[in-house]
């Protein structure tokens, strides 16, 4: 699957960074989820600001931690190996997005601790990633603790093991919840 690299372009320029992460969700092809989540890095390399570049990968981070992508249809192996190409990615970012990644990371956490003022899944979560959270990877740290403290809670393991699904009428929250597996419920 091709990317239209001019659409990613201006979906970054526009602030747009979730529509451009879940790209590599729309129409799966199993097998291909590590070559798409690649050539979306390779797209979105250079072609933005430092500060929508850093939101974009935090995004997918988390698309790949959380089960996104199983959902549609990839295997747990390929989000794995995706997710370790987006870290690596983080990890060998230009000084400017480097400085960025903390600030975006620190306005993920305000946001999620700004869901139902804190008293939610999504305030408990950021309370652990932060409390963690390493200074000198700040990307790289976010989505390793995202990952771990969202998979070894009750909600990941019920829903894992078809215990039974869980839906959210609140849209701020359910941002962070689909990650879980959550869906929209009215």
């Amino acid at each position: 699957m091709a990317f239209d690299v001019q659409d990613v372009i201006q979906l970054l320029h526009k602030g747009q960074t979730l529509a451009v992460a879940d790209r590599v969700l729309i129409d799966p092809e199993p097998g291909t989820l590590v070559s798409r989540g690649d050539e979306l890095l390779t797209v979105m390399k250079d072609a933005a600001p430092a500060d929508q570049v850093c939101r974009m990968l935090i995004r997918l981070g988390m698309n790949l931690a959380g089960c996104d992508a199983e959902i549609v249809g990839y295997s747990a192996d390929e989000a794995e190996e995706a997710l370790e190409n987006v870290l690596s990615a983080m990890d060998g970012l230009g000084s400017g997005e480097a400085a960025a990644m903390g600030k975006v990371a620190a306005e993920f956490l305000a946001d999620m601790k700004s869901v139902n003022q804190g008293d939610s899944l999504s305030g408990l979560l950021a309370e652990r990633i932060e409390a963690a959270l390493d200074s000198a990877t700040p990307g790289h740290s976010f989505l390793t603790l995202f990952k771990e403290h969202m998979q070894s809670g009750v909600y990941w393991r019920m829903i894992r093991e078809g215990y039974c699904k869980f839906g959210n009428d609140f849209a701020r929250g359910l941002e962070y919840l689909r990650h879980f597996g959550f869906c929209q419920v009215r």
